[in-house]
């Protein structure tokens, strides 16, 4: 386990006492709860039930990460994804998780106020939106994801931002290893299937990197071409545009001539 930098809206901590606060845009019906942080132990608890999710997705084909919500020590949801089985995009274990935690009817609104999620790998934007609009208290991951993650990896904010009305807890890599490996299986499974191709792997979860081997399991897809290669058969096809040649006549500008 490691602590992360401050981010914007999300408070970074691991064994302390805080404050949580929700309210509306205008500043009226203000809600304040106290919560007690778990324990490193609790944590790697929790997270264990998350990577048998994590097993499970697995075991169906699906990109290994799964996630539980907690609630005073007890699981209220699980589940892993299933973004193959659905044929839905946004179908990742955080945002299941959070859907059937919020659909209890035993629960009284779907705000996840006072609940923690753990998930296996660290969560894509979509997921880290989701916590915040459920008011999820807390979130604990697994192995980092350099390419797709939120926190700390390339797609976490650029800017100092902070969320208008909630504020998140954030624990990361608790149990990394066992969530690394079981992507790192996956993926040289998948690899070894016919027609898989490094793109799917790379599209489909995180990537290898020296300081994050963890949450790897395919390698960069190597590119066949110069990536200028696209864009040069558009300038083509739009020259045989009479109105372009047209322009390319009047102007002489050099961005419209043919390549």
């Amino acid at each position: 386990m490691r602590p992360l930098p401050l981010i914007g809206g999300m408070l970074v901590a691991q064994h302390s006492r805080l404050m949580t606060g929700a309210h509306t845009r205008s500043g009226r019906d203000t809600f304040l709860c106290s919560a007690n942080v778990a324990s490193s132990s609790d944590d790697e608890l929790f997270m264990s039930a998350a990577l048998r999710q994590a097993e499970a997705a697995f075991a169906s084909g699906e990109v290994p990460i799964g996630a539980v919500i907690v609630h005073d020590g007890l699981i209220v949801a699980q589940a892993h994804n299933r973004v193959e089985e659905l044929r839905d995009a946004s179908a990742h274990a955080e945002m299941l998780c959070a859907r059937t935690a919020a659909a209890d009817p035993r629960w009284p609104s779907w705000r996840l106020s006072s609940t923690t999620l753990y998930c296996t790998v660290e969560p894509c934007p979509m997921c880290l939106a989701a916590l915040h609009a459920f008011r999820v208290e807390r979130l604990v991951y697994g192995a980092p994801n350099p390419r797709l993650g939120a926190i700390e990896g390339a797609l976490r904010p650029q800017s100092d931002f902070a969320h208008p009305y909630h504020t998140l807890s954030v624990t990361g890599g608790v149990l990394a290893d066992q969530a690394g490996d079981l992507m790192r299986r996956f993926f040289k499974q998948q690899r070894q299937r016919p027609g898989f191709s490094a793109e799917t792997a790379s599209a489909s979860g995180p990537p290898t990197s020296a300081a994050s081997e963890a949450a790897a399991g395919a390698e960069p897809p190597q590119t066949a071409g110069p990536a200028a290669e696209p864009r040069r058969g558009l300038v083509l096809g739009l020259g045989q545009s009479r109105t372009v040649k047209a322009l390319r006549r009047v102007l002489g500008s050099p961005l419209l001539r043919r390549v």
